[in-house]
């Protein structure tokens, strides 16, 4: 039950059109909700195959040039980097190394020290979002709400505008679909009447 964080460059490269993909976005996608495992055989002390669960839940984390898969895509929040065109504004982490690494430890001890707060302060929360988007959501708004100075209001306005923007990509799929359909309808369409009526 090792709940390490995951961290994936080059996500773009896990499709279900792998078959050999298939396992780990079983366990990515599945892994945003608590409890939620996935059936693995495994062999122990040099006994026979049997089915273990294993839990997958833990923060994640994937880096990616291009779309990721829907179905992963919809269970993450979305930021969108630009890439800088400018080499000498590029940023090297070795650079920067002691001072990432004593953010980290302090966000650590902050974690340990204010969890059971962060904890009870999501639990009074009346969100208007339903289903997945809510799930996604609701840890940083647990967190916002226990933070206070308005930040709860900054993350709601947030994720509503993340949402609309995922809505407009679905929309804007959907009509290339829509349309490449319609067009490959007409040309079997056309075919048909080539040979009904070759002149």
């Amino acid at each position: 039950n090792n709940q390490s964080t995951v961290i994936i460059d080059e996500a773009e490269k896990y499709s279900f059109r792998d078959d050999r993909n298939a396992d780990i976005l079983g366990v990515l996608i599945g892994g945003y909700q608590k409890w939620k495992s996935v059936s693995k055989s495994s062999k122990e002390n040099g006994g026979d195959w049997t089915p273990k669960h294993f839990y997958t839940y833990s923060p994640k984390a994937f880096a990616s040039i291009r779309q990721i898969e829907d179905t992963l895509s919809d269970r993450c929040i979305v930021l969108n980097l630009k890439r800088s065109m400018n080499a000498k504004e590029k940023l090297s982490i070795s650079d920067k190394y002691e001072a990432i690494v004593d953010t980290r430890d302090q966000i650590y001890c902050w974690s340990l020290e204010n969890a059971e707060g962060v904890f009870n302060s999501g639990k009074g929360l009346k969100l208007e979002m339903q289903g997945r988007q809510r799930d996604v959501w609701r840890p940083i708004f647990a967190l916002a709400n226990y933070i206070g100075e308005g930040l709860l209001d900054k993350m709601l306005s947030l994720s509503e505008d993340r949402w609309t923007q995922r809505r407009l990509q679905d929309d804007e799929r959907n009509r290339e679909k829509t349309l490449l359909w319609a067009i490959i309808e007409c040309m079997k369409y056309y075919q048909r009447w080539k040979i009904l009526d070759p002149d």
